[in-house]
């Protein structure tokens, strides 16, 4: 069996294959970044700033809304009788 393979042969494939996967990823990457700077896609951390501001601005208060509806700061309102 290994008169059949070319195990060196195998070998320098396999890792130019991994040479060429590496350099695919960072093309991807900066592609991705030149799209998201294009494109003017925000920061999480910016969006969840505009979509409380646009809250604030209809008056929604989201703890209170989800209180209302039972859960406040992740504890049931539900007593529990032991």
């Amino acid at each position: 069996m290994n008169r059949q393979m070319n195990l060196p042969g195998l070998q320098r494939i396999a890792m130019e294959f991994e040479r060429e996967n590496d350099i695919m990823d960072q093309r991807q990457e900066m592609m991705d970044d030149a799209i998201d700077d294009v494109t003017g896609v925000e920061d999480e951390e910016e969006g969840e700033e505009v979509v409380n501001q646009v809250l604030d601005e209809i008056g929604v208060d989201l703890n209170q809304a989800v209180s209302v509806m039972g859960v406040e700061c992740g504890r049931p309102r539900v007593k529990l009788m032991w």
